[in-house]
């Protein structure tokens, strides 16, 4: 028999999915739980992790996440291999099943269980008679005292944790999962088979692990999406065979809903005061406020969930069943158990005979303290956490957007302190950041304007240089060809001279050639002034 609860991480982060949005350190009603950190290699992507050791295991960061980061882990893989094998299993089967499951589908779904593998099924709520039986007992031989109910595991384990003066307030009974448990391996020879209990309950798995009645956790949520890996559906079946393998509970059926249990204790004890608390936005500052009231203006019960609208929509169960279905199914269940036979039930078979068989000692409990030293910073401290964050006045440290998660901005300095967030996470700081670099690139960007102008400037004047330079070769270019021309001329003229010089004989020279040569010095002569004289006089 496999009996592993060694789960470590019941709530789970994929990091690869976590986009930092805070909504789960919103929800999360013990918000040390959770720790913000950067990124690795980042500046401005945000991961929110979970500290096991303070997580109550409320599962309302599991619900809230849209993003798909957020997961838990429950026992079905375990189950789901034992059943494959055929291996001997006890099912225990939240009464919540049959409006997570409405319509008798839960029956089909169950028939099917007991189809195809080696398992008997029974009913948490003959569990849920039982713990009220136990309630019922201890109220009447403990008068005056004041308790606060613990079926809700995450419950159990925010007082154990950060309430531990209200260790002793806690009722000292099983859940009815685990009076159920507890009745199966004592009183119904069932000790031999591991028990699996299907709830809607993420919490229930840390209850599995710290008192191992019963042996394993597996969620609604887990069956549907077993169910639906396979392509099953158990709608419109119509009428179902399914029967438990033990009679189910009466009032006991009603445990789901808020204010079940309240309802079970007042139909045995109608004086007693028993007040209700439901939800994680609720529940916990009540339980906070309780600490304080005197012992003599406290309810004899505070009946407290931590889902708003009790296990019916617990944190792991099916979330695409309205409100107004599962008042539907409670309002037939409470119908058909207050009836004159089914209160009958309740009072003759089930209590007198609870009375006979039971020892109230297997289903009392004890709890642990697990208290959670946190440490407060001093004000000197939180006023340096505020001047990092560039939270310098009065109205700067008052904000409250509560996009961090926090309620407040103390609050949130106070996870800087604690090592459970970083500044970056602050909007106001990082507005404040932002603002200061916008500004120094404004400044950047004026400096550079001004450094533009300049080199504007100076290419312009270049452009101008260069076009002289370019004037003034194109005017040289025009001397020049105008210069070789009359380098040519003069050439010319001085090779007529040496052909005329060649050709006459000294001794023979006439006046005629002496003009000839007068007139041909006079051309050269001629050239060289309008040429090269008249060039330098005007170009220099």
């Amino acid at each position: 028999m496999i009996v592993d609860n060694n789960i470590e991480k019941i709530i789970t982060v994929n990091s690869e999915k976590c986009i930092g949005c805070n909504k789960c350190v919103k929800v999360c009603p013990i918000k040390v739980a959770n720790k913000t950190v950067l990124k690795p290699n980042t500046d401005d992507q945000f991961i929110t992790e979970v500290n096991p050791d303070m997580c109550i295991n409320c599962g309302e960061c599991v619900k809230a996440c849209k993003h798909g980061a957020r997961n838990y882990v429950d026992h079905s893989k375990v189950f789901f291999d034992m059943f494959e094998k055929g291996e001997a299993i006890n099912i225990i089967v939240a009464p919540a099943i049959k409006t997570a499951f409405p319509y008798d589908m839960w029956k089909h779904m169950l028939q099917w269980f007991k189809d195809n593998g080696n398992v008997k099924i029974y009913d948490v709520s003959l569990g849920a008679d039982i713990c009220t039986w136990a309630y019922n007992d201890y109220l009447k031989n403990n008068k005056g005292s004041k308790i606060i109910s613990q079926p809700c595991p995450a419950i159990v384990n925010y007082i154990e944790k950060y309430q531990p003066k209200l260790i002793m307030k806690l009722a000292p009974i099983h859940s009815p999962a685990s009076c159920l448990a507890t009745y199966l391996k004592k009183y119904n020879n069932e000790g031999n088979k591991p028990i699996v209990l299907f709830s809607p309950c993420i919490s229930k798995t840390s209850e599995a692990i710290k008192y191992n009645t019963f042996n394993f956790n597996v969620t609604f949520k887990s069956i549907n999406e077993y169910f639906k890996s396979k392509g099953m559906s158990f709608d419109n079946l119509g009428v179902s065979r399914f029967q438990f393998d033990d009679h189910s509970g009466v009032l006991g059926q009603l445990f789901p809903r808020p204010g079940g249990l309240r309802d079970n204790i007042l139909a045995l004890q109608p004086n007693l005061i028993v007040r209700t608390a439901e939800g994680p936005q609720n529940v916990y500052k009540r339980m906070e406020r309780y600490v304080e009231v005197p012992e003599e203006k406290r309810p004899d019960v505070l009946d407290v969930l931590n889902c708003q609208h009790g296990c019916n929509e617990g944190t792991a169960s099916i979330e695409n069943n309205s409100l107004s279905t599962i008042e539907s199914c409670m309002d037939e269940l409470e119908l058909n158990a207050q009836n004159e036979r089914g209160f009958w039930l309740l009072k003759d078979r089930n209590y007198k005979k609870f009375d006979k068989i039971f020892d109230i000692k297997d289903f009392r409990c004890i709890y642990k303290n697990k208290y959670i030293m946190v440490q407060k910073p001093s004000a000197n401290e939180i006023d340096n956490i505020f001047n990092s964050m560039l939270k310098t006045t009065p109205e700067s440290r008052n904000i409250d957007c509560n996009s961090c998660g926090y309620d407040t901005c103390y609050d949130m300095a106070c996870m800087i302190f604690k090592g459970y967030n970083i500044k970056n996470n602050c909007v106001y700081y990082m507005k404040n950041i932002l603002h200061s670099q916008l500004k120094n690139i404004q400044d950047l960007h004026n400096t550079l304007e001004k450094e533009l102008s300049v080199l504007i400037e100076t290419s312009n004047s270049l452009t101008t240089t260069i076009e002289n330079v370019n004037e003034s070769s194109k005017r040289s270019n025009k001397t020049l060809k105008s210069l070789i021309n009359d380098l040519n001329s003069m050439s010319a003229v001085v090779t007529n001279f040496q052909e005329y010089f060649n050709d006459i004989n000294t001794d023979d020279v006439t006046s005629e050639d002496i003009d000839n040569v007068t007139n041909l010095f006079d051309k050269l002569e001629n050239i060289f002034n309008e040429s090269f004289l008249s060039r330098f006089r005007v170009d220099g």
